[in-house]
């Protein structure tokens, strides 16, 4: 499963040297009180009327500096440090290599039980690898190029090796360590849906050329079991090609993959946490929404699961991630929380991919 989350300490740096950050903030800010704090200095300063958080952020990142800024009263309290970000480039060709083995393991024993009359390019073990492996480092692109723009520090994306198929996928996705909050509301919105976006997209394609390679067979092999849970999006795209007759279809290895990158994408926009919905969520709707819909979400998981109980492997991973997060999120770095035109697109598309990607009783 794909994320992007904040991390720990790595790489901060106490008071020392943070002198630099002081000063850029005095470009911008009104000092009034500096104290030593547990993670750096406490800034207590007064803003000059209007704040531009986003080019205060860039200059804060351009010296190596992070922040962290709450308001209080009409003051503003900041936490601000200085830290150097590693890369994990070594780390994530390594995991990299592992992860093409471990796809293309998933790909021989996935083709090894094809039905007859299967065969050409999209019944090959390198389908599956290229099929489930390019829409997730999409979907990582999207968020690492958002990033970047907006100067936000990260790791480059991690791919995640697995036990291969029939244990397991092969891959637990991949996950970017995002070292800081983005600047504002905005920011954390469209980096929350930007991998989600990219990932969907890409999957589009492969899923249609995985069902147009997919077997129709009119009586099922001994052993056989339908799929209980189907993603709207591939009962959408399967309709779109046109009738097949009756009989159970044998997913291709880019039909499977497709299939699997539709729940990943759900399983991201889940509003808890950390997750891609989450942050979306976040931006929208503030702390105490947040806190809200991911209860709510949470709700309606486990009383689907009443009537439709393969749905409860989605609510197990929906509390575990709960707790794991305290159902908090710390939200953006800056106390801007209004979301433009843009922002407000990147929560329609989020909605808009979450019911697209819904788990649907087959």
């Amino acid at each position: 499963m794909s994320a992007a989350g904040y991390t720990g300490e790595e790489g901060l740096e106490h008071p020392q040297g943070l002198g630099v950050c002081t000063s850029i903030l005095n470009r911008w800010l009104d000092i009034i009180e500096v104290s030593q704090a547990p993670q750096g200095l406490s800034v207590l300063a007064v803003e000059r009327g209007y704040t531009d958080w986003r080019r205060l952020y860039a200059d804060l990142a351009a010296a190596g500096c992070t922040a962290f800024a709450r308001r209080e009263g009409g003051l503003v309290r900041m936490i601000i440090t200085r830290r150097v970000v590693k890369p994990r480039t070594g780390l994530a060709l390594a995991l990299g290599v592992a992860v093409l083995a471990t796809l293309y393991i998933s790909g021989l024993f996935y083709v090894k039980g094809a039905p007859s009359g299967a065969g050409g390019p999209a019944w090959s073990p390198l389908a599956y690898l290229g099929a489930l492996l390019v829409p997730l480092m999409i979907h990582e692109s999207g968020h690492y190029v958002t990033m970047r723009r907006y100067k936000v520090p990260s790791s480059v994306p991690i791919p995640l090796p697995a036990p291969p198929y029939p244990w397991f996928l092969g891959t637990f996705g991949s996950v970017i360590l995002m070292r800081w909050p983005p600047p504002t509301a905005e920011e954390l919105a469209l980096i929350g849906i930007a991998g989600p976006l990219a990932g969907y997209v890409a999957a589009i394609p492969i899923t249609v050329w995985g069902l147009h390679s997919s077997i129709l067979m009119h009586h099922a092999p001994p052993g056989t079991q339908a799929a209980p849970l189907v993603p709207l999006s591939m009962i959408l795209l399967d309709l779109a090609m046109g009738p097949r007759g009756s009989g159970m279809i044998v997913m291709s290895p880019p039909a499977f993959a497709g299939y699997v990158m539709f729940f990943v994408t759900f399983l991201n926009l889940m509003p808890i946490g950390q997750l891609d919905g989450g942050h979306v969520v976040r931006a929208a709707l503030g702390e105490r929404g947040h806190s809200i819909v991911s209860k709510a979400f949470i709700l309606g998981l486990m009383a689907a699961s009443i009537f439709y109980p393969y749905l409860a492997g989605f609510t197990l991973i929906a509390i575990l991630l709960y707790f794991l997060s305290g159902g908090r999120h710390p939200g953006p770095a800056f106390p801007h929380e209004r979301l433009s035109r843009k922002g407000q697109a990147a929560v329609a598309l989020y909605a808009a991919l979450l019911i697209l990607t819904l788990p649907i009783p087959s």
